[in-house]
């Protein structure tokens, strides 16, 4: 994504157009509408305001379609409505302003400006498809969808903070930027369509899977109770600057991967003559201490804040360090044991860090029989889907423990749970210790808060029958557990 001053396609993402961000009104159009559906609301509306902000229905210029129509219509169409009618150009001077503002982006802007001191009948010839872009971008720009998301904090409107949904809108394009983006954005492309812009792709991209949903589900898991500012800066993290600095916790690690050439060399002849190969990954992240035994916390706070969001790193691998006090729960609800703990305690913390307040897997359960609807544009969709839960299943007189629905679900019913997966060697003595272990962790609930755990361990197993130790349970999961007569 090239900001040029002659690339216009991708300024389009950045521009944060608050007459596009109201054409998407979840209130009037539903949830669980089809995607054309929405898409001929949105088109109809844009239609409509086009006519009322005195946008030509056609231009006389011959020739090639000025893309420059698109933003200019953005222009007027934010001039018809904001109660600010300098917007764009207090948007532009601002961004102009800020420190890390680079020459190009800078050339970029001046080319905005230029649009905007035009008239219409300044520009070729307008495009037959306006309507579709300018539809396009109302439902996939990063910088519309980040009005929508922050209008949702106490006390933030648009016109009056122009630059936050740039900033947003402008670390999300340098996300898409990576390799692993762009890679991800032509897979997802239909066969034989790959002839387009890569802006164009990325904006297709984040239409079909519905960054606005994602960006919602983030803000509700960080907390709508939060200015729009600090919300902005915890999703696109640590910044040096307004435009420099990591963008959404994009990290590359290098990793030292040994080839037969290396290893040779280090492990028989001794020469060194072959050095490691040097790998970056963004796909997964190491989670430890660094080879100084200290521990680089900065960079381990990114790391897992990183992982708790929607955006890469996708797997992460941690050393007994991330078993115990951290929060993995947020999109994550596998976990694979490379190794088998010691002890049911260890296995219970490592698990624990993805079964919590709201996790993946509940999300996606509340999700798949979501039966909710929007009030009012800014409404929080999950809040409203779980306060409506809370008090049908508070009336079947399930929510007595007070942790229905947020930490769980009265039952088992859906396809989405917690996965664990473990690492058990053929012949190994894993299977053994594995069965052994799953035996204790039983028991070990039973003495749960106990001193001397492992000694009162010892002696219930020996005297006691595994129904007899079961009996002696005090539950506090707050599933709700079901027999059936055949059951």
């Amino acid at each position: 994504l090239l900001f040029l001053p002659e690339a216009r396609g991708p300024v389009y993402l950045l521009y944060p157009s608050i007459a596009l961000a109201n054409c998407v009104d979840w209130s009037r159009i539903g949830l669980g509408r089809p995607l054309a559906d929405v898409i001929g609301y949105v088109r109809n509306r844009i239609e409509g305001m086009l006519a009322d902000a005195g946008v030509p229905a056609s231009s006389h210029a011959s020739g090639p379609e000025d893309s420059r129509w698109v933003l200019k219509a953005c222009f007027a169409l934010d001039a018809a409505i904001v109660r600010n009618r300098n917007y764009a150009t207090d948007l532009i001077d601002a961004i102009g302003k800020a420190d890390g503002a680079s020459a190009t982006l800078r050339k970029a802007l001046a080319e905005w400006r230029r649009i905007g001191e035009m008239d219409f009948v300044e520009l070729g010839a307008r495009p037959d498809d306006l309507v579709d872009r300018l539809t396009a971008i109302a439902l996939g720009s990063p910088a519309v969808c980040a009005i929508r998301l922050f209008a949702r904090c106490p006390g933030y409107r648009a016109d009056e903070d122009p630059t936050l949904a740039f900033e947003f809108a402008y670390a999300f394009t340098r996300k898409m930027n990576t390799p692993g983006s762009t890679l991800a954005v032509d897979a997802c492309r239909a066969s034989g369509t790959r002839s387009g812009s890569h802006w164009e792709a990325v904006l297709d991209y984040c239409i079909k899977g519905n960054l606005q949903s994602v960006l919602d589900e983030y803000g509700h898991q960080l907390g709508f109770d939060r200015s729009a500012s600090t919300l902005c800066a915890l999703m696109i993290g640590d910044k040096v600057s307004t435009f420099r600095g990591p963008s959404l916790y994009t990290m590359q690690s290098q990793y030292d991967v040994e080839t037969l050439l290396s290893f040779r060399g280090k492990t028989i002849d001794g020469s060194h003559a072959y050095p490691p190969m040097r790998m970056r990954a963004e796909f997964a992240a190491a989670f430890m201490q660094d080879e100084g035994g200290g521990k680089n916390t900065n960079r381990r706070d990114n790391m897992r804040c990183a992982f708790n969001s929607p955006f890469r790193p996708f797997v992460l691998v941690s050393t007994s360090i991330g078993q115990e006090g951290l929060d993995f729960h947020a999109y994550c609800r596998k976990i694979v044991h490379w190794n088998l703990p010691s002890n049911p305690n260890d296995l219970e913390q490592r698990e624990g860090r993805i079964n919590r307040y709201e996790s993946l897997a509940l999300r996606q359960n509340m999700a798949a029989h979501a039966d909710v609807e929007f009030d009012t544009p800014t409404d929080d969709v999950w809040a409203k889907l779980f306060d409506d839960a809370e008090r049908e299943l508070d009336a079947a007189g399930v929510c007595d423990a007070g942790l229905v629905p947020h930490w769980g679900l009265p039952s088992y019913d859906s396809n989405r749970k917690i996965e664990r997966y473990v690492y058990l060697r053929e012949l190994g003595r894993e299977k053994a210790r594995y069965q052994q272990l799953i035996d204790i962790l039983v028991r070990y609930r039973a003495v749960l808060g106990m001193p001397r755990q492992e000694e009162l361990l010892q002696i219930l197993s020996a005297e006691l029958t595994q129904e007899e130790i079961e009996s002696l349970f005090i539950n506090l999961c707050p599933y709700v557990y079901r027999q059936d007569d055949e059951g």
